[in-house]
């Protein structure tokens, strides 16, 4: 599976195996002008095929991101993250939100520049004056106004 960052690194160039991507990642990349025509040979010569991911793999991922608070995944990370969830594939990516979610759902990553994550994080945000923790989504401490901090703690599946 191919996340837009695979497209980014030129990891496409190197093709000699089949390769998924969704829509949604093409979508994302489209601005890649000089790399387009490749891209665009490589779907025709079926060494990247486009596929979408199913609505019950998109409910999991996004149910998993709210649950440790990953709250920066755009529609592609989700549609690559499912797409891998449905087909039991490996993603292509140097995502780290990408790579924390693949983690906990134990879909393996080929990291290309990055060392990728040693730690699966839960994140969450607290209010710094007032100690109070919230759920993803807010950014004004509902008790006192103040802004909220985003800050992590390792993973296990029991919290």
């Amino acid at each position: 599976m191919l996340d837009s960052t695979a497209f980014y690194c030129g990891f496409y160039s190197t093709l000699q195996e089949r390769y998924f991507t969704s829509h949604t990642i093409l979508e994302e990349i489209i601005h890649i002008q000089k790399y387009y025509l490749i891209i665009d040979s490589l779907i025709i010569g079926d060494r990247i095929v486009i596929l979408e991911p199913t609505k019950e793999s998109c409910d999991l991922v996004k149910k998993t991101a709210y649950h440790i608070g990953e709250t920066d995944l755009s529609n592609a990370d989700i549609s690559i993250l499912s797409l891998s969830h449905d087909l039991q594939g490996t993603i292509v990516t140097d995502d780290l939100a990408v790579c924390n979610i693949a983690s906990i759902l134990s879909i393996p990553i080929i990291n290309l520049s990055s060392n990728g994550i040693t730690l699966t994080r839960k994140w969450r945000l607290y209010c710094k004056t007032c100690g109070k923790n919230y759920k993803a989504s807010l950014s004004i401490c509902q008790i006192c106004g103040n802004r909220l901090r985003r800050s992590f703690r390792k993973y296990n599946k029991s919290n």
